[in-house]
């Protein structure tokens, strides 16, 4: 098992999309507009390094990724540096040979 970073766009995408699939109520005439949206705030936010998505992958197959969006603040007693990071989401892929599950 293997954790890396991943940068492709088309990628993160495709991720993003199979969580709303799986745990939202997203209409259909919405997502042409969530895909461009998506396509933009990557573009932007990947190189800036304030986004992060980590996938476990097995193999060549991805079982799960995480999303992580940091966020810069004032340092303050609870953020020292002034980053502190909030998970999106940590969705597994079905159909990987394992239980939906992610161990941290």
């Amino acid at each position: 098992m293997n954790i890396e970073k991943i940068t492709d766009i088309e990628l993160l995408i495709k991720s993003r999309l199979d969580y709303f699939a799986n745990d939202s109520h997203m209409p259909q005439e919405n997502l042409e507009t969530l895909i461009a949206n998506l396509r933009s705030y990557f573009e932007k936010h990947i190189p800036l390094n304030d986004f992060v998505c980590l996938a476990v992958k097995e193999a060549d197959t991805i079982a799960s990724v995480g999303f992580m969006v940091i966020n810069e603040m004032p340092a303050n007693g609870f953020a020292i540096e002034g980053m502190t990071g909030t998970l999106l989401n940590i969705l597994p892929i079905p159909n990987t040979g394992k239980k939906d599950t992610v161990k941290l």
